[in-house]
């Protein structure tokens, strides 16, 4: 699948280096570019700064990155699902999907409005069981794990800063979610993204727990307009 890009879009370095750039309606990412902040840096510039759902013109503070399918069920952080949105907005759309919260809005009392939500929590439970991510408009596809480069790497680059204790603690609270997750819905919580060489954009921590329980297929995301440089 094609992510959605703005028709150029450059990023430095603090040595005034270029590690992003659009070419030939292709992302190049350095390997070291952490994806997931790209993807809402570029969201910002190519959708504005209008709330997505309240249409409120937003100043640099007010402005948050929200995603159209939730990531509780598996939503990923790519710009096809990613839309600017006011703090209020964001808080009060929760885990809703976008058609799911312009239904919510449409409720005329606090009551009906609960009912609903509840009627959405209750979706979502389903949803999460399902193995396929049928509800990501077919951008996941299945991956042999052998295929997914870069795993080394990307653990390299993103998995060690100066705060090395809180650090650990931090991953290690993200694979104990995975963990959770798989033993309680029976399949992985996100999808993992790789570029069009398959090299590993996101979802490192999917990767290691499927890596660690021998799971040989994965469902992927495949981006075939990014791809990683060094």
């Amino acid at each position: 699948m094609n992510i959605e890009l703005p028709e150029s879009f450059t990023q430095y370095n603090g040595r005034g280096v270029r590690i992003v750039y659009i070419e030939d309606n292709i992302l190049k990412m350095k390997v070291d570019v952490g994806f997931k902040r790209l993807m809402r840096t570029i969201v910002r510039q190519k959708r504005g700064v209008r709330c997505f759902y309240c249409g409120k013109i937003l100043s640099e503070g007010e402005l948050t990155v929200d995603h159209i399918i939730p990531q509780e069920i598996g939503g990923p952080t790519i710009t096809n699902n990613l839309v600017p949105a006011c703090k209020e907005c964001n808080c009060e759309k929760s885990n809703m999907n976008a058609i799911q919260y312009s239904k919510y809005l449409k409720r005329r009392t606090s009551d009906t409005k609960k009912n609903y939500f509840k009627e959405v929590q209750i979706k979502n439970e389903k949803l999460k069981r399902v193995k396929n991510f049928s509800f990501l408009n077919g951008w996941v596809t299945e991956m042999e794990i052998n295929q997914i480069k870069g795993y080394k790497e990307h653990r390299y680059y993103f998995c060690i800063d100066n705060n090395q204790k809180r650090s650990t603690r931090k991953k290690q609270l993200k694979y104990e979610r995975a963990e959770y997750f798989y033993k309680e819905y029976g399949r992985l919580r996100k999808a993992i993204i790789v570029d069009r060489n398959n090299r590993l954009l996101s979802g490192y921590t999917s990767l290691k727990f499927a890596k660690n329980n021998c799971i040989k297929k994965v469902p992927v995301i495949k981006l075939d307009n990014v791809e990683i440089f060094y």
